[in-house]
């Protein structure tokens, strides 16, 4: 049987492997985060916590065609 406690993070555990990023094609992108989904160990499913500061952006405009 899983251990529950292995979905549970605690703050510290998130902050401590938080990256920060920004996408080449805009240079007002800048986002820190954590992908959460990995560190429980999913394997099909991507969760993510991530800040953009106050003034900044996320990606490039963009859209989906389709699901994943």
């Amino acid at each position: 049987m899983t251990n529950p406690n292995a979905f549970i993070l605690r703050a510290e555990q998130i902050a401590a492997d938080q990256q920060s990023f920004s996408h080449p094609w805009n240079s007002n992108s800048e986002l820190s985060g954590t992908q959460l989904g990995r560190k429980v160990g999913l394997q099909r499913t991507g969760v993510n916590f991530i800040r953009v500061p106050p003034g900044k952006e996320s990606f490039i405009y963009h859209s989906h065609h389709a699901n994943d």
